[in-house]
């Protein structure tokens, strides 16, 4: 077996370097029945790290024996624009001395199907994210990829490769090269994400099931000269600026809701949130990732499009950061809803490719209006994919300065004509700037 970590030399004060799982089972398969939690460490060593160049590399197949359960005709989804990236749950970055936890990603697929369809254009689902993450719109590839055909035939289970980017605050937000020594060591943790979340399926007696294996960390460290390495050992204390995600889960069951969120943040960059069914989760029958319209569930695991009237973001009761309400009752303001969503991801002059609908903030037109039927052979058509978020930006200078959510709530009001008997998960997420200090003694993290 090779061993735990290795690096080569580039030139130039760059290594890359590889760092297998350091919890990995004899037989090297992760797995949620089994060890269903991915753990990799990064060393207290006198480097830097560039965490955007990190990538998460393995192969992913279903396993052999639930493998066996699939015939002709069945369909076995992942998320196609989750890809790879459907099998992990919760991302979390922490000290690898103090244990210290840094940032924590809870609900992660969601994350990323919240911002990366509006950054990432189609021909991006057909080219580098295929490759990457197994994501696309490619229903050839879909067909292929996410059914039984590419696992293998008669049982013999085949793997399918990935390299995929981690996806957190830490990674895609910050842009600074980590001092590894002055952290303490880096860990990622990856927990691994129930089989009835990662997969959807038009036959109500399977219960398809996954496996990782031949996994490994891989990335870039900024080797100092001498003379650098000194300097950097010289700093006892000092901070570090990051960017990180946080996830919160409310539930909306009414045509007249209120979600009222302790933040705790003192510089609040950004918000989003989306919407599935409450029924969809941990449910082989429905894809429970993607973004959705508020909906009415019915019998038979359908769920209708509901229409907002309102939305509203307030601080301590006041609105903040507009003062006025976002009424949407007639959509004329569905695409002002969408362009503070763009906004909340980045500057509306950086956004150089979307995969959304810029008035229906749908990855395909085809299911983008009210009354829409959710059913399970529309999730498991490349087609019929939804992708609904909202979003507001409280960096108004684009310099990445937040507004304080320290000591004050942030509430949501959402008017809908949603009934009282359809639940409605909403899945929220922050960006927000966070201070990672560090001292002989420790380090400490200030949101």
């Amino acid at each position: 077996m090779s061993s735990n970590v290795q690096t080569s030399g580039m030139g130039n004060g760059k290594q890359n370097f590889r760092i297998r799982p350091s919890n990995a089972p004899s037989d090297g398969i992760f797995a949620h029945q089994g060890q269903p939690v991915l753990t990799f460490e990064l060393p207290n060593s006198n480097v830097l790290l560039d965490p955007s160049k990190l990538r998460l590399v393995g192969k992913y197949r279903i396993k052999p024996g639930t493998l066996n359960e699939i015939q002709a005709g069945d369909k076995v989804a992942i998320d196609q624009y989750l890809g790879i990236n459907s099998c992990f749950e919760n991302v979390a970055w922490s000290s690898k001395m103090s244990r210290s936890v840094i940032e924590k990603v809870n609900n992660y697929p969601k994350l990323i199907n919240s911002i990366r369809p509006a950054l990432s254009s189609t021909q991006n689902y057909q080219s580098n994210l295929q490759v990457e993450s197994i994501a696309t719109q490619n229903i050839d590839f879909a067909d292929n990829a996410y059914g039984k055909v590419a696992f293998g035939n008669g049982g013999v289970a085949v793997g399918v490769d990935f390299c995929t980017s981690i996806f957190t605050g830490l990674t895609m937000a910050s842009g600074n090269r980590l001092p590894l020594m002055k952290l303490g060591g880096l860990m990622l943790s990856i927990d691994l994400a129930p089989n009835e979340a990662v997969f959807t399926t038009d036959n109500a007696a399977l219960t398809p099931q996954y496996e990782l294996y031949d996994l490994s960390l891989t990335g870039e460290y900024l080797v100092p000269s001498a003379e650098e390495r000194s300097a950097i050992a010289g700093m006892d204390s000092g901070e570090l600026e990051m960017n990180t995600f946080t996830s919160l889960f409310s539930i909306l069951q009414s045509s007249q809701h209120n979600s009222v969120f302790n933040l705790g943040l003192r510089e609040l960059v950004s918000v989003y949130f989306s919407f599935v069914p409450a029924n969809y989760i941990n449910n082989y029958a429905n894809n429970q990732y993607q973004c959705m319209r508020i909906s009415s569930d019915v019998t038979g695991g359908a769920a209708t499009s509901k229409q907002i009237t309102k939305v509203n973001f307030l601080r301590n009761g006041a609105q903040m950061p507009f003062l006025y309400d976002l009424d949407v009752l007639d959509n004329s303001n569905e695409a002002q809803l969408q362009r503070y969503y763009l906004m909340s991801l980045k500057k509306l002059t950086d956004i150089s490719r979307t995969a959304i609908d810029s008035n229906i903030n749908d990855v395909r037109t085809a299911i983008g209006s009210t009354g829409f039927t959710q059913t399970s052979n529309n999730q498991l058509n490349v087609l019929n994919k939804e992708n609904y978020v909202l979003g507001i930006p409280y960096d108004l200078l684009g310099n990445y300065s937040g507004a304080d959510f320290s000591n004050q709530p942030l509430t949501i009001v959402i008017d809908s004509d949603l009934s009282d008997a359809s639940p409605n998960a909403l899945y929220l997420f922050t960006l927000a700037k966070t201070m990672v200090s560090y001292s002989p003694s420790g380090i400490s993290v200030r949101s």
